[in-house]
């Protein structure tokens, strides 16, 4: 049976809104407080959603603050460009589909 045209239009805004919503938090972290400021819980809650990750992921994310730690080490903080960069690979390692 295929999704309902119009459940699946708004639906597909829906999840794009919190795409958005949730790499906007958490490049604003990864400004504000580098690699440590960015946990699940934190884009969560600035983001203005649920939990948006389940505990399994937490190693993905564990990766993306291995990268962090190291671009600050070498560079320092991350520049807003640098955290786009970021949450770019944070979004390609995380799935928001239903």
């Amino acid at each position: 049976m295929s999704p309902r045209p119009y459940a699946t239009g708004r639906r597909r805004a829906s999840a794009d809104a919190t795409k958005r919503r949730v790499l906007a938090a958490g490049r604003d972290l990864l400004v504000a407080h580098g690699g440590k400021g960015l946990t699940v819980y934190a884009v969560a809650a600035r983001a203005g959603v649920a939990r948006i990750l389940r505990a399994a992921d937490e190693h993905r994310l564990d990766a993306v603050r291995h990268i962090v730690r190291r671009l600050t080490e070498q560079h320092g903080r991350p520049s807003p460009a640098t955290a786009d960069d970021v949450a770019l690979v944070l979004f390609s390692l995380t799935s928001f589909e239903s």
